[in-house]
């Protein structure tokens, strides 16, 4: 099993198992990422969203999808007394 040279401790994390502080290193092997405890037997393999979903906002939004999403209110007109 070939491990990847840049293995990094993660401050301040936790481990889920012996619940040791600061013992937490991750790294890359064979293209998967992990993180493991050293001082207990504890490995597990890291998966993240690749594509998040893009929070709407208006500069991501379309024309078409304002126009659709406006409300046009017409008040009448004040009386005149």
């Amino acid at each position: 099993m070939a491990y990847s040279k840049t293995r990094r401790f993660v401050a301040g994390a936790a481990c889920p198992k012996c619940s040791s502080m600061d013992k937490i290193v991750v790294y890359a092997e064979d293209g998967k990422d992990y993180r493991e405890c050293v001082a207990c037997d504890y490995k597990d393999e890291m998966r993240f969203e690749q594509h998040p979903r893009a929070l709407e906002t208006r500069v991501n939004t379309t024309e078409d999808q304002i126009a659709a999403e406006t409300q046009v209110i017409q008040f009448p007109p004040p009386d005149d007394e």
